[in-house]
């Protein structure tokens, strides 16, 4: 299965958001993750892959960082990736 399988395959078994269930797959496979995100940057077709892009990070930076939540990962991304974050607002 890929990533987006595993993640939907979680949300529905637990019946949980799809937020929570992205950073459960990612956090127990880590290279399904890896490979999704470097899939994810290698396509941007009409921009699409660049939003999913920002999730993503989105959700690493919550999983990944004490205290973060969403509004304070949007404000981090906005400040180190200004380009995706400004495709991503549009």
């Amino acid at each position: 299965m890929n990533f987006e399988q595993e993640v939907e395959q979680y949300q529905k078994e637990n019946n949980v958001s799809k937020a929570q269930a992205v950073r459960h797959v990612a956090k127990t496979q880590p290279d399904l993750h890896k490979l999704y995100i470097a899939n994810l940057k290698g396509e941007n077709s009409e921009g699409s892959a660049k939003i999913d892009e920002v999730e993503v990070l989105i959700d690493e930076l919550i999983r990944t960082r004490a205290g973060f939540d969403r509004q304070l990962a949007i404000k981090q991304i906005a400040r180190d990736k200004p380009k995706l974050f400004k495709n991503w607002k549009q």
